[in-house]
Order: C-alpha cells, then structure tokens, then sequence
C-alpha cells in the first residue's frame, strides 16, 4: 500500500500561498469541522502540534479508501499524555472517534462503539489502536520518535493497520 501525498496550498492569498495551518486545512478538506470538532480536541493538542503535517490518501486492494495524517509535534511527551488520555474520554462529543470520525471514509456510525485501546510493536513503533467495525476499519495512532532530524517528531493517525504499518515502513525506512 503506498501512500498519496496531499498538500493543502493556501489559494486565497495569491500572494503568499503559504501551506495553510492544520485546522484550516483539515476544515477545507471536509475531514474537520472547525465549529465542532477543533473545539472537542483535547485541551492543548493544538498547542503540542506544529503547523507541519502531511495527508496521506491510501487505496487498499479492495479499493477502499483510507486515510490518514502525520502532525508534527513540539513535545511528544505532552502528547503522549494528551493521547492516553483522549483513548478514555466517555464524552460522545469528545471521544477520539468522534473528532476523528471524519478521517473515516465511511457513513458507518462509529461513536457508540467503545472499546478499549490496545497497543502493538510494530518496528519498534508501539501502535495503539482500536478495532471499530471490523478488523480491517480500526483508528490507530503512534507518536514517532524521529531522532535523525532535530526532534521533529510525529503523531501519526491513521483508519487502518496496513496503512499504519506503511507509514511506519516510509518513517523507518527514509
């Protein structure tokens, strides 16, 4: 499974067509609503996250698709605390599937489904994850330790294992 990618270019200032800020960019895209779901994100992941992010579009065998974002980090340990505890909110309008409901190519109902988060190893990558409807729709999400470039580290989402694992492979890889 090999990746897209997809960089949201700021087309209203002609200007200066800088990348537009991630939740402008994820509200552009339709996979945000910024009137409800930024607002639902936990209390200071944006403020952990950097401006810098990459889309990935994945087309599975069964030509499904599946997608997933890769976001730049200031502190990976503030975000790995910001996560573990996102994984229990029992809110329906906070819960992670919720916010992250739009990522999900699918008009499947997700938010009642709670099941707890488990973790893999996968290339000395630990993935949590949580399986949803079956086994091949889960949401997963890993925060990758990018030692070989000056910390810029990553939290990585993604709707499905083998598109988690091909992310992992292009991180340890490259």
């Amino acid at each position: 499974m090999t990746p897209k990618f997809l960089v949201i270019v700021n087309t209203e200032d002609k200007e200066n067509r800088n990348i537009l800020p991630l939740k402008d960019s994820l509200d552009a895209l339709g996979i945000t609503d910024i009137k409800n779901n930024v607002n639902n994100l936990p209390e200071k992941f944006l403020e952990m996250s950097m401006n810098k992010y990459n889309l990935f579009i994945f087309k599975t065998k069964e030509n499904h698709i599946r997608y997933g974002i890769a976001i730049g980090l200031k502190d990976r340990y503030s975000m790995s605390e910001i996560m573990e505890k996102w994984e229990k909110e029992r809110s329906r309008s906070k819960k992670m599937i919720s916010v992250l409901k739009p990522l999900f190519a699918s008009d499947r109902n997700f938010e009642d489904v709670y099941r707890i988060f488990n973790s893999a190893n996968y290339r000395n990558i630990e993935i949590n994850y949580v399986h949803l409807v079956d086994e091949d729709t889960a949401l997963n999400y890993f925060i990758y330790n990018n030692s070989n470039d000056n910390g810029n580290d990553l939290l990585v989402i993604t709707t499905s294992k083998n598109s988690a694992h091909a992310i992992a492979d292009l991180l340890v890889d490259n």
